[in-house]
């Protein structure tokens, strides 16, 4: 028979869904028991010594070899083996392009408070001449419009984890959006200077807002084996409404250029109501693992027609399969085959929906544990009349949950600092310190008087060139990312930056040195060379990975507040630097430009010895590598 073969195939690949459910429940359910059983060990030798003082305590956490990919030692370089020679298991990919649409439309369409964020930045651009002409500003008022952005983008970022994690991700989503459209409305219809001041300021608290939430939203939607390429799109639609505004200046007045400002924030905003929530944070919250699927199948194109169970694609596979054996006809066989594609795509999604439980048990696991080992502690020192209740421990312990008032706040703020939090806390920082210190908006703000002496008349060059070049690297970046890895482009895009800048600051330093091998008539050349080799290094990996690498490696209980203060750090940088480029340039021109590379060449050795490679692993994984007492 013609689709005997096919029919039994999908048959087998059918039952095969629901074997897998029941499996990872089970391997799950009896890790979840294993790691609580550990954590909560601690025996009275671990305490004291035979003297009766307390010695060093140490915890040592038995893995059972069947927990999987959470405990595979996260790569430095990217290669399929482990550190310890071992080959890491892959989970099922279900990451074709068809089961990866749903989610790019998402991501695109979280991604309109990103492509809101790089219009309200580049808007002064094309704006602030006619602005200023129309409400007679001075020009000290005029810069101190083009600065409230970052100082609302600061207050933005303070409040937006609280904000994310209360909320949702869908719902600061909403509230940025709200204040994008807010703000660009009063913009609009400013008459006064209160008013266009006030505006602004909302305006930047949307854009510091929508600076955390949309990476962190992408990060925790995307497929592992896309979460590069995916999170990429965050620069990309920042560098694109950069573009968007200076084209649209060309045509439009500041009134009008504000007023389609609001166009994608009221977008984001209508949009948002029919949006999927995060399924990580969904699990983290206590939606049942029902809930999490049935998103995770909506993001991943499975199940579109039935309902939000896994089970429902073994179902369709099963009809397809009877339909084949009746029809014994090529299309039967076609049927098949794609009822098998069907089921494989679900048990994909309902493996990647238990790695999401999986994690958030164990870290539930780990705080139990905890709490049993807290109540050991107590116990023993009421046996030495200590007292029991020390400050800060319980914050450390559960990363500040379940505690309230200064002790929460100062467990918290342990944890980020000295806890297992504080290795990827401070990993983001540095990269957010090298983004911004190494001149980025130096350079982009000397741009116009670089094209001038390079010999470009047109006053609209430097900002077009500038946000053309970005638009094209960053776009070639996002088509690397999963496949050179976050690490080499970084380092490529540190090393280019560094050379660049010492190129550059040649260019400067050539007036006044007199170097006979080159004439003083290359230096324009040298820095319109100079300044978009710096662009293109820049596009390529220090503008988007470390936002990247943000949503990635900060553990998830720690994601909102440290993922804040991280967004917070990078926008005070923005406005330091900023604040005192002019002093510097005033003090030595190839200096400030030298000191500049100097940095990007410290990021250099700092990634190559601190920043690990994440391409292709789990949120889990990641977490995971960063625990205390990691075995893999």
């Amino acid at each position: 028979m013609a689709g005997g073969p096919a029919a039994a195939a999908a048959a087998a690949t059918a039952a095969t869904v629901t074997a897998t459910a029941a499996e990872e429940r089970e391997r799950f359910s009896e890790n979840h028991r294993l790691r609580t059983r550990s954590s909560a060990k601690v025996s009275a030798s671990e305490l004291r010594d035979e003297t009766g003082e307390e010695t060093a305590r140490e915890e040592t956490t038995t893995v059972p070899a069947s927990f999987g990919p959470l405990e595979e030692p996260l790569l430095r370089h990217s290669q399929g083996f482990s550190s310890t020679g071992g080959q890491r298991r892959e989970q099922p990919r279900g990451d074709g392009l068809g089961g990866l649409l749903p989610t790019l439309l998402w991501c695109c369409f979280a991604c309109l408070g990103a492509f809101s964020f790089g219009y309200a930045v580049g808007y002064t651009s094309p704006a602030l001449a006619s602005l200023s002409a129309d409400l007679r500003l001075p020009p000290a008022l005029a810069s101190l419009f083009s600065s409230l952005i970052t100082v609302g983008a600061m207050l933005g970022a303070v409040m937006a984890g609280g904000l994310a994690e209360g909320v949702g991700r869908r719902g600061a989503l909403a509230l940025a959006a709200l204040l994008l459209a807010v703000g660009w409305g009063g913009i609009a219809l400013a008459q006064s200077l209160p008013l266009l001041l006030s505006a602004r300021v909302v305006n930047g608290l949307g854009v510091g807002l929508a600076s955390f939430v949309v990476p962190v939203y992408i990060a925790e939607v995307a497929p592992h084996a896309w979460r590069g390429a995916l999170g990429s799109l965050n620069q990309l639609a920042i560098t694109v409404g950069m573009l968007g505004v200076y084209s649209a200046g060309l045509a439009f007045s500041w009134r009008q250029l504000a007023a389609l400002g609001a166009l994608p924030a009221v977008a984001l905003l209508l949009g948002v109501a029919v949006a999927p929530e995060s399924p990580r944070w969904l699990a983290r919250k206590g939606a049942g693992r029902g809930a999490v699927l049935g998103v995770l199948l909506r993001l991943r194109g499975v199940c579109r027609a039935g309902g939000s169970s896994g089970v429902a694609a073994s179902v369709s596979a099963a009809a397809a399969a009877e339909s084949a054996a009746a029809a014994e006809s090529a299309a039967a066989a076609e049927s098949a085959a794609a009822a098998e594609s069907a089921a494989a795509a679900a048990a994909a999604v309902l493996t990647e929906c238990e790695v999401i439980m999986q994690g958030v048990q164990h870290e539930q696991g780990e705080e139990s544990g905890g709490h049993l080992r807290r109540e050991s502690e107590r116990e023993l020192d009421s046996e030495r009349g200590v007292e029991c209740g020390r400050v800060g421990v319980e914050g450390v312990e559960d990363g500040g949950k379940g505690s309230t008032g200064v002790k929460g706040m100062w467990g918290t703020a342990q944890e980020l600092l000295f806890g297992h939090a504080s290795k990827p806390f401070g990993l983001c920082v540095g990269l957010m310190v090298l983004q911004q210190c190494a001149g980025i908006n130096a350079i982009v703000f000397f741009a116009a008087a670089i094209f001038s002496n390079a010999g470009f008349t047109d006053p609209n060059l430097p900002s077009f060139g500038i946000a053309a070049v970005q638009v094209i690297f960053t776009l070639f970046s996002a088509l690397l990312l999963d496949r050179a890895g976050r690490r080499l482009l970084l380092l490529l895009s540190s090393s280019g930056m560094s050379l660049a800048c010492l190129l550059l600051g040649l260019a400067f330093y050539i007036p006044h040195a007199h170097l006979p091998f080159l004439p003083a008539s290359s230096a324009p050349l040298l820095a319109f060379s100079g300044c978009m080799a710096y662009i293109v290094f820049f596009s390529l990996g220090m503008g988007g990975i470390p936002w990247i690498i943000m949503s990635e490696i900060i553990p998830a209980h720690m994601r909102s507040l440290a993922g804040s203060l991280v967004v917070l750090c990078n926008w005070s940088l923005c406005f330091l630097i900023t604040q005192t480029f002019a002093s510097l340039f005033a003090w030595s021109s190839y200096g400030t430009v030298w000191l500049y590379g100097s940095v990007a060449a410290v990021g250099v050795v700092f990634i190559w010895t601190c920043v690990p490679e994440t391409k292709g692993r789990t949120l889990e994984e990641i977490e995971a590598f960063f625990r205390p007492n990691f075995n893999p």
